[in-house]
């Protein structure tokens, strides 16, 4: 039979510890409140938020460079796709028109029917 409080006293525990945090948090604003504007409590926790707000555009500057970089990676390669799709159709232009004047039908219908076997194979068969 299964345990139906699985995990029940790390529950409970992460409510008490939540309930001391609020707590804290609510002695700390007390304090701040009663020792007035220049607070030295709260010259602490402004250093502390301006450390941390610091620290996350850093990151947050590193991942929109990051993004940038893949960005222009992926339109580099979408261009260089496109460049070798339009080649490729020259080259079977060419290819065809070669055939058709050297042989007719019978060389081209040869050549495609290699080509279909050729895209079935493993790559290492086909080299």
């Amino acid at each position: 039979a299964a345990d139906p409080f699985v995990g029940l006293e790390e529950a409970a525990d992460a409510v008490i510890r939540e309930g001391m945090a609020l707590e804290e948090k609510e002695f700390l604003f007390k304090q701040m409140h009663n020792e007035g504007a220049h607070s030295a409590i709260r010259r602490v926790l402004a250093g502390n938020i301006r450390c941390r707000l610091r620290a996350a555009a850093t990151r947050d500057s590193q991942k929109a460079a990051d993004v940038h970089y893949r960005c222009t990676r992926i339109r580099k390669n979408l261009e260089e796709m496109r460049y070798s799709r339009t080649e490729l159709r020259s080259v079977k232009k060419t290819a065809e028109k070669l055939l058709a004047a050297q042989g007719g039908e019978s060389h081209l219908s040869n050549l495609r029917t290699a080509f279909a076997i050729s895209r079935h194979l493993p790559k290492a068969a086909a080299a």
